[in-house]
C-alpha cells in the first residue's frame, strides 16, 4: 500500500506541471473571451477548441459548435472548413472515427467551396491518416500524396512536411523502409529549411527510427547524435531523454554494454528531473535489460519490479511482459524455479492478452473501415445525386440565360431598327437641305470664277507691265554699271599718276584712300554685272581642272592679301584630283570662298584649302577660324545684298552679293554647297559635285 501511494505521487508530480501549464492558457483565453467581440472572439474560439482536443474533445466540439452559429449569422462560411477539421480531430481523440472521417469529409466540401486551399490540403492529409489507421494503405497514400501536391502548390513547406510524415509512416506499415527514408528526409529537409527546430528533431528521431528497423545502427546512431546536438541547443529535457534511450538500445544490442549503461543514466538523470513517469518506466526497463547482460542480476530484478509496480498503475501491458519476462531469466539463472515459473506463466498470460486485445483492435479497426467505407459510399451517392441536381440546375440557369440573351437581343434590334429609321429620316432632310446649298453655293462660284477671270485679265496685264519694268531696271542697271565703270577706271588711274609724284604723307594717306574708294566701286560694279550676267542662261566651257593645282594657285593670288592680316593659308590636297567643269566660274567661286574666309577671319589665324573624292562626289573645302555665322545669318545667307552678323575684321568693304554669287555659280555647275558653322567656332563652306560630273585619282 505504501508503495502504491508512493508511486501516485509521483504520478501526479509529473502531470501537474503539463496540466498547470494547460490549465493557465486555457484560463487566460476564457478571461479574455469573456469581453472579445467579432473576429477576436472567434480566434479565441478556434484557440480553445484547439487547446481541448486532446484533453477534453467534447469542449473541442462545444467551442466548434459556437464558432459555426456565429459563422451561420455572419453568413461568412470561409472558416467552415477549419472548424471541421477540428471536430475531426476530436471525434478521432474520442475514438469515434466514423463521425471523424464524416467531418473531415465536411472539411474537404467547406474548404473547395471557399477556395481555401491550406484547410483542404490538411482535410486530405488528415482522411489519410484515418485511412492508414484502418490499414487502407491505397486510399491513405492517395490522401497524402494529394495532400502534399497541394501545400507545394501554395507554398506551404511546414504543412508539406507533415504529408511528408505521414507517407513515411505508411511505407513503414508496410515495412518499405528505404521509401520510408526518402519521405522522412525530404521533410527533415523542409523544416530545416523553416528553422523548425523541434520539427527537426522529430524527424532526425523518426529517421534513426527506420535505420534500426533496417539493421542499420551506426546510421541510426549518427541521426540520434544530430538530434541530440538539437535537443541541448533548443533545451528540451524530454526529447534528449529519449534520444539517449534510443542510443542505449543501439548500443546494448551491439554488445556494447558499458556505453549502453553510459547513455541509459544519462537518460534516467533528465527524465527523474522531469518527473516524466512513463519516460521513467521505459528507461528502468532498458536499464533491467543491461544489468541482466551484464549478469548484474539483483539491479536488474529491482529495475524490473519497479517497471512492474508502475505498470499496474499506467495499465501498459506492454512494458509489464518485458520486466516479467527479465525476471523470468534472472530466477532461472539464480536457481529459484518456482519464482521463474510464475513470472513466465505472468508473462505468457500478459502476452495472449494482448494478442486479444491486438485482435479485438484489429476487429474494432475492421469495422470501423466497413462503417467508414459504407459512410463513403452514402457520400459517393449524396455527391452523385448532388452533381445531377446541379447539372440540371445549371442546365435550367443555360436555358434562361439563353432566353434572357434572345429577349435582350430582339429588344437591342428593334431598338437599333428604330434608331436607324430615324437617322435616315435625319439624313434625308440634311441631303435636301444639302442640295439647295449646294445649288446655291455653284451659283456664288459661277460669280466668283467670274470675277476671278477678271482679275486674271487685271493680273496678266500688271505681270506685263511689271517684266518690261524689271527689263527696263536691268537695262538701266547694266548702263549705269557700264558707265560707272569707266569713271572708277579713270579714279583709279590718277590714282596711279598721284602715287608716282612726289607726295607728303597726308597725300599718301588720301591717295589710299582713293584707292580704296574706286576699287570698292570697281568690285560692286563687277558684282552688279556678274549678277546680271548668270541670271541669262548661258553655255557652260567644260574642261579638264586638276584640284590641287588650282588651289595652290588661288594660295599664291591670296597670299599678300592673307600676310596683311598675318592668316596662313594651307592646303590639304594630298591626291591628284581632276575635275570636268567650267574653269572661270569654279575660279570666281573660290575667288569669293577664300576673299571671304580672309575678310573675315582673325589676325594670327588659318583658312585651310582641301578637295578630294568622297561619298561618290568630289568635294571642295573652304575653311577658316572666323566668328562664324548664327541661325539669323543661315536664314539669309545667299540672299543679294543681305548683311549677316558677323563684320571683316580689318575694315574690308562687303556689299552682300558674294556668297549669291557663289550659291549661283554651283548650281550652274550642277553641285551643291553645304556650311558648317557655330558662332564663335568658325566656319567651311563645302562644295560637291557628282563623280559623273568626272574626276581622275
Amino acid at each position: 500500500m505504501r508503495t502504491l501511494l508512493i508511486w501516485l505521487v509521483l504520478l501526479m508530480a509529473a502531470v501537474s506541471p503539463v496540466f498547470a501549464q494547460q490549465h493557465e492558457l486555457i484560463d487566460s483565453l476564457k478571461n479574455r473571451l469573456e469581453t472579445a467581440q467579432g473576429e477576436l472572439r472567434t480566434e479565441l474560439l478556434y484557440d480553445l477548441a484547439w487547446e481541448y482536443r486532446k484533453s477534453n474533445p467534447d469542449s473541442t466540439l462545444y467551442y466548434c459548435r459556437e464558432i459555426i452559429e456565429i459563422l451561420r449569422v455572419d453568413t461568412d462560411n470561409s472558416c467552415l472548413a477549419k472548424c471541421y477539421n477540428f471536430m475531426g480531430l476530436a471525434y478521432h481523440y474520442k475514438g469515434d472515427d466514423v463521425q471523424a472521417f464524416a467531418f473531415y469529409n465536411r472539411a474537404i466540401d467547406a474548404s473547395m467551396e471557399a477556395g481555401d486551399s491550406l484547410q483542404y490540403a490538411h482535410s486530405l492529409n488528415n482522411m489519410g491518416r484515418m485511412f492508414l489507421y484502418q490499414g487502407n494503405f491505397v486510399k491513405s497514400y492517395d490522401h497524402a500524396q494529394r495532400a502534399l501536391q497541394t501545400f507545394k502548390d501554395i507554398n506551404d513547406m511546414d504543412g508539406a512536411s507533415y504529408a511528408y510524415r505521414t507517407l513515411g509512416e505508411i511505407y513503414q506499415t508496410q515495412s518499405k523502409y528505404r521509401l520510408a527514408l526518402e519521405k522522412s528526409l525530404e521533410s527533415l529537409k523542409l523544416r530545416r529549411d523553416s528553422r523548425n527546430l523541434s520539427g527537426e528533431i522529430s524527424s532526425l528521431n523518426e529517421i534513426a527510427t527506420i535505420f534500426k528497423a533496417m539493421g542499420e545502427p551506426d546510421s541510426a546512431l549518427s541521426y540520434l547524435e544530430q538530434a541530440e546536438d538539437k535537443a541541448l541547443a533548443l533545451g528540451d529535457d524530454i526529447n534528449l531523454a529519449r534520444i539517449y534511450l534510443g542510443m542505449s538500445e543501439l548500443h546494448r544490442r551491439e554488445n556494447d554494454y558499458r556505453l549502453a549503461l553510459e547513455k541509459a543514466q544519462n537518460a534516467q538523470s533528465i527524465a527523474r528531473e522531469s518527473a516524466n513517469i512513463n519516460l521513467t518506466y521505459d528507461i528502468d526497463l532498458e536499464m533491467a535489460e543491461i544489468y541482466l547482460m551484464l549478469r548484474d542480476l539483483n539491479r536488474s530484478e529491482a529495475y524490473a519490479r519497479e517497471v512492474i509496480t508502475g505498470s499496474e498503475l499506467s495499465q501498459d501491458q506492454n512494458l509489464d511482459q518485458q520486466a516479467y519476462r527479465i525476471l523470468a531469466v534472472i530466477y532461472e539463472r539464480q536457481g529459484r524455479f518456482e519464482e521463474a515459473l510464475f513470472a513466465y506463466q505472468k508473462y505468457s498470460e500478459i502476452r495472449a492478452n494482448m494478442d486479444n486485445s491486438e485482435a479485438a483492435r484489429t476487429i474494432e479497426r475492421l469495422e470501423a473501415r466497413i462503417d467508414i467505407e459504407n459512410k463513403e459510399k452514402e457520400n459517393e451517392l449524396l455527391m452523385a445525386e448532388k452533381r445531377a441536381d446541379q447539372a440540371i440546375i445549371d442546365r435550367q440557369r443555360l436555358q434562361n440565360i439563353l432566353l434572357t440573351v434572345a429577349v435582350l437581343t430582339a429588344l437591342v434590334f428593334l431598338v437599333m431598327l428604330y434608331k436607324v429609321n430615324g437617322r435616315r429620316r435625319k439624313t434625308n432632310a440634311k441631303l435636301r437641305e444639302k442640295n439647295l446649298h449646294i445649288a446655291q453655293q455653284r451659283e456664288e462660284i459661277k460669280i466668283q470664277n467670274d470675277k476671278i477671270a477678271n482679275q486674271n485679265d487685271k493680273l496678266r496685264k500688271r505681270n506685263e507691265i511689271l517684266a518690261a519694268l524689271n527689263n527696263e531696271k536691268d537695262t538701266l542697271m547694266n548702263i549705269l554699271a557700264h558707265d560707272l565703270k569707266a569713271p572708277f577706271n579713270r579714279v583709279h588711274g590718277i590714282g596711279h599718276l598721284l602715287e608716282m609724284s612726289d607726295l607728303t604723307d597726308e597725300q599718301k594717306t588720301y591717295v589710299k584712300m582713293l584707292f580704296g574708294a574706286s576699287e570698292n566701286g570697281l568690285n560692286l560694279i563687277r558684282d552688279l554685272l556678274e549678277v546680271s550676267e548668270h541670271q541669262e542662261e548661258k553655255s557652260l566651257n567644260i574642261s579638264d581642272v586638276n584640284l590641287r593645282e588650282t588651289l595652290d594657285q588661288k594660295i599664291d593670288t591670296f597670299r599678300s592679301d592673307a600676310r596683311s592680316k598675318d592668316i596662313r593659308l594651307i592646303s590639304k590636297v594630298e591626291d591628284e584630283v581632276n575635275l570636268s567643269t567650267d574653269a572661270p566660274y569654279l575660279s570666281r567661286i573660290l575667288d569669293n570662298l577664300i576673299s571671304n574666309a580672309i575678310k573675315f577671319s582673325d589676325p594670327g589665324s588659318e583658312v585651310s584649302l582641301d578637295a578630294g573624292v568622297r561619298d561618290d562626289a568630289v568635294y571642295i573645302s573652304v575653311a577658316d577660324q572666323g566668328p562664324g555665322f548664327t541661325e539669323e545669318d543661315r536664314k539669309m545667307l545667299y540672299r543679294k545684298f543681305s548683311k549677316l552678323s558677323a563684320r571683316p575684321t580689318a575694315g574690308e568693304s562687303s556689299n552682300g552679293l558674294g556668297l549669291a554669287i557663289v550659291k549661283m555659280l554651283v548650281e550652274s555647275l550642277g553641285g551643291e554647297i553645304e556650311l558648317k558653322s557655330e558662332p564663335g567656332k568658325g566656319s567651311e563652306f563645302i562644295i560637291r559635285f557628282p563623280v559623273s560630273v568626272g574626276e581622275k585619282v
